[in-house]
């Protein structure tokens, strides 16, 4: 049970090096095994003849994205040099460096460094925590084949380039989408306390949220506040990342009764777009079969208006001559028809249904199969 869904998945990789080798998206040049490892926790790349590149190759595909890296860098000779890289050619290279400053005798580095895409342009940020980011500059590169990752100069006597930990997103933002105007959203933490209030404006259908402030992933949920004061808010916590898209479709849980061989009932729950066997109906016996089911709001919050339950195909048309629905009156069906309603379901108000199933019995299909969906559709205004 949610109020939303996730559409697009906004985290593209992330790493934190606790498994043996290297992800096999990352070309290395040079391709010499001894010049890196992934042992310890911890990527390390290593000084040596030549400057080593490692670059993750999906981003030269994707537009937009932001590149986090946790690292640990002490760069202690002139020309001891390391970080992010886009390589064009030869003269279309952008570097965000750390290194050795000779005057202040001192090392250029930073506990955090950050690459920002936006089609050509490239920016670049570094941080002490993750989360509050500090402009550097940006550079535009024209090139429809970037390569895009890390970089360690040439040089025998300097320090090793740590990387703890890489993370990829489509963007520092997430959206929630499939709103109308008037609808307000909010941005929960953990603990259900609000971070912020966005609202659905004239001609819009979505709302975004700049997540940097508070670190990736968020653990938290949306709720959702309708002009009539309906408010949607589930218990559930999700791991948020920038670039996620969410559709606000809250949903109703679905189930169906079941009894063992003592005669105890128990509720069976029933998932999205996924078939589920209700059992045998043996020849011999009666030719129709009911079902009782339970649809729940489980939602800390919010109420299911105007709610349909209709039969609809699946494998077929059977359910049109075989399956009806009928509401629940006091245990028991009342009229049986393709399509059953709801006028609102409340979180502590289950509403209950009667699914009659007909055997498909002759004298040459002793196992034939009824086959049926359900599909359940609710007005919010």
């Amino acid at each position: 049970m949610g109020i939303v869904k996730r559409q697009e998945k906004g985290l593209i990789y992330f790493d934190e090096f606790n498994k043996s080798g290297l992800d096999s998206r990352w070309e290395v040049l040079p391709d010499d095994p001894t010049r890196y490892s992934t042992d310890g926790g911890v990527l390390e790349l290593k000084h040596g003849d030549s400057p080593i590149y490692m670059f993750f190759t999906e981003l030269t595909e994707i537009e937009e994205f932001v590149m986090d890296v946790k690292n640990e860098y002490n760069p202690t000779v002139e020309g001891d040099t390391g970080g992010l890289i886009v390589y064009a050619d030869q003269e279309n290279v952008v570097k965000l460096e750390e290194y050795f400053d000779v005057e202040k005798g001192m090392a250029k580095s930073y506990p955090w460094i950050r690459l920002v895409r936006s089609f050509n342009v490239y920016s670049a940020y570094w941080s002490e925590d993750g989360k509050i980011w500090r402009f550097i500059g940006n550079q535009e590169v024209i090139s429809s084949v970037p390569k895009i990752g890390l970089f360690l100069e040439t040089g025998i006597e300097g320090q090793s380039l740590i990387i703890k930990q890489i993370r990829i997103q489509r963007s520092a933002r997430v959206k929630v989408d499939n709103l109308k105007q008037g609808y307000q959203v909010d941005l929960l933490d953990q603990a259900g306390k609000l971070l912020e209030t966005k609202a659905c404006q004239y001609e819009n259908t979505s709302v975004m949220f700049d997540l940097q402030r508070y670190g990736y992933p968020l653990t938290g949920s949306f709720a959702v506040t309708l002009p009539d004061n309906n408010r949607f808010e589930s218990l559930d916590k999700l791991s948020i990342y920038g670039g996620d898209t969410y559709y606000f479709e809250p949903r109703l849980d679905l189930y169906y009764r079941e009894y063992n061989e003592n005669g105890v009932y128990f509720d069976v729950k029933l998932q999205d777009n996924q078939e589920r066997f209700l059992g045998y109906m043996s020849s011999g016996q009666s030719v129709t079969e009911n079902v009782l089911f339970i649809a729940k709001n489980s939602l800390n919050q919010g109420v299911f208006q105007n709610v349909n339950f209709e039969l609809s195909a699946y494998r077929g048309d059977q359910y049109q001559n075989v399956v009806r629905l009928a509401p629940d009156v006091q245990g028991e069906p009342g009229a049986w028809s393709l399509q059953v309603n709801a006028v609102e379901i409340k979180p502590e108000d289950p509403f209950q249904f009667w699914v009659r199933v007909e055997r498909l019995d002759t004298s040459t299909n002793y196992e034939a199969q009824v086959t049926f969906g359900i599909k359940v559709s609710s007005t919010y205004v």
